[in-house]
């Protein structure tokens, strides 16, 4: 398989009216669904609870961090996420 480097049209987290999807958890598998949207060009918003996850490290993404991934603390911090967003 030929290594491609990921190059979007345009950059997908700058894109403007490009649509934002968001990417609950990280790690391989949430930095495989960044680089992913990116390739198709849309922005992405990965929400993890530890500021160095290395797919909110990626620069096709922007991070939001949680204290929690339960409860209604993590349904008030998404709420907050949604108010934040175009």
């Amino acid at each position: 398989m030929p290594n491609r480097a990921i190059d979007p049209r345009p950059n997908a987290s700058e894109a403007d009216g490009a649509p934002t999807a968001v990417v609950l958890g990280g790690g391989t598998n949430g930095l495989s669904a960044v680089r992913s949207l990116a390739r198709a060009g849309l922005r992405a918003v990965v929400v993890v609870d530890a500021k160095y996850d290395m797919a909110a490290t990626s620069r096709y993404a922007k991070r939001f961090i949680v204290p929690t991934f339960e409860g209604e603390e993590f349904v008030e911090e998404l709420r907050r996420l949604r108010e934040a967003m175009p």
